[in-house]
């Protein structure tokens, strides 16, 4: 259906390909594969959309992804998704490894950015007490069972949702600004950032002061001087170190480049 959407509203700017893998279950055979022998070369190829499954239960208000954090693409997904009153979330068991065990990984592994996504458990009928309970059952009744065949009572109007979703990502180009970005985005964007600027900071003070540590305490220990505290002798000059290497400056000016 999404091929025939892209017919017939007219080629998109770049090509899109469809590759239905075979032989998930032992080990992601069909995707290695085809990550060995790409119909485009991964330096070409910019995205790829996981849709594994379909959502059989009508729409939902939000939208699971799979290995949440792992691509800038879930950029593009948060404000696709804003455009159906959606919200996105991580997936509830990351510790399933789920990201790990579908065949977009090998994609992944040969550097081309993937996106995981799906319709999630607040459903519009029923909201998330119901879309836990029918996600339950699936998976103790039907999931990798003989019993998970199709039904003629599914509601594939969320699988429709979904895919109106993936058409919407595909056309999408990057945010040019940050102005249009969602705070969703830019929050935890300016949250990691500035924790990434604060270990880089700590490591590089902390290692130097760390070298004066263990070199006093050598020294000590070598002069018998084992009842003396390092911390009494070491701490003048770390000090001296901080000051002579105008610490204050090094870490306002990277302070100021953190905000530019």
């Amino acid at each position: 259906e999404l091929a025939r959407e892209y017919a017939a509203r007219g080629a998109p700017r770049r090509s899109v390909v469809f590759v239905a893998f075979t032989a998930e279950e032992q080990g992601l055979l069909g995707s290695e594969y085809y990550a060995q022998h790409p119909a485009v070369a991964a330096n070409k190829t910019v995205a790829a959309v996981n849709m594994d499954g379909a959502l059989i239960y009508g729409p939902t208000r939000d939208v699971i992804v799979v290995g949440y954090g792992k691509s800038e693409l879930e950029d593009m997904l948060v404000l696709a998704a804003q455009g159906q009153n959606r919200v996105v979330r991580g997936e509830a068991f990351p510790e399933r490894g789920s990201f790990y065990r579908s065949d977009h990984f090998n994609l992944a592994k040969v550097g081309i950015p993937v996106l995981y996504a799906q319709g999630g458990q607040d459903l519009v009928n029923g909201g998330v007490e119901r879309g836990k309970a029918l996600g339950e059952a699936f998976v103790a009744q039907r999931y990798h069972k003989p019993t998970d065949e199709y039904d003629p009572a599914w509601d594939l109007s969320g699988q429709t949702q979904d895919l109106q979703l993936f058409y919407e990502i595909s056309g999408r180009e990057r945010p040019s600004a940050k102005e249009v970005m969602p705070m969703s985005v830019v929050m935890p964007a300016y949250m990691i950032s500035e924790l990434t600027t604060a270990f880089r900071m700590g490591l590089f003070l902390y290692i130097p002061l760390l070298l004066v540590d263990v070199l006093v305490a050598t020294l000590l220990m070598s002069m018998g001087m084992m009842m003396v505290p390092p911390t009494l002798i070491a701490l003048p000059v770390k000090v001296a170190l901080f000051l002579m290497a105008d610490g204050w400056r090094l870490v306002v000016a990277s302070l100021a480049r953190s905000f530019g």
